[in-house]
């Protein structure tokens, strides 16, 4: 598959303390996050299931998106998974033998990097971000007008804190509403 480099925009204000990757999204087999879509009851969980051997700061994250019914029974409708590692500041994604930067958390607020990623639609203004000093938030610069990752926040200590994605319905915002984090229980 080929990637295209797409440009990101820094829009939350960093803590000083806190730029490191592994202090926004913890890895650790185990950990396990929890998305409700904005428009149904329907969940994505994100779980990290193992660590590569060979390389001891390489986790593996599987994803499973569910459909909920009325009645509260859920129908997987997709799985994926993806090799994250974590190196200082940045997370970078394994597909087959080439790694590539995710999230750099060390960028300066508010100037773009380059970042590999599919298709992508104009991103909204950093300006209309909410800035909190233990989040980071992500505004991708988009290449294409139909579909694509819109931004992503993540929280300290916590992770991936929620996540917007435009397609041809528009806007759809999954946000985490639980999860297990270093030995310990999440609600939101």
């Amino acid at each position: 598959m080929l990637l295209r480099i797409m440009f990101v925009t820094i829009a939350a204000a960093l803590s000083a303390f806190a730029q490191n990757a592994a202090d926004y999204f913890p890895l650790e087999v185990g950990n396990r996050w929890e998305y409700q879509l904005d428009v149904s009851a329907d969940r994505q969980v994100w779980l990290i299931t193992k660590q590569d051997p060979k390389q001891n700061n390489s986790f593996l994250i599987d994803i499973e998106t569910f459909h909920v019914d009325a009645d509260g029974k859920r129908r997987r409708t997709g799985t994926s998974s993806r090799w994250v590692r974590a190196d200082a500041s940045r997370l970078l994604i394994r597909k087959g033998d080439q790694e590539n930067v995710w999230i750099d958390f060390a960028a300066a607020k508010g100037l773009p990097y380059p970042s590999p990623g599919p298709c992508h639609t104009k991103a909204s203004n950093s300006q209309q971000a909410k800035s909190q000093n233990d989040s980071f938030t992500v505004l991708y610069d988009h290449t294409c007008s139909d579909a694509g990752l819109l931004e992503e926040t993540f929280v300290t200590h916590v992770g991936l804190r929620s996540f917007s994605m435009d397609s041809f319905v528009g806007s759809r915002s999954w946000c985490l509403i639980a999860g297990h984090v270093g030995g310990k229980d999440l609600a939101f």
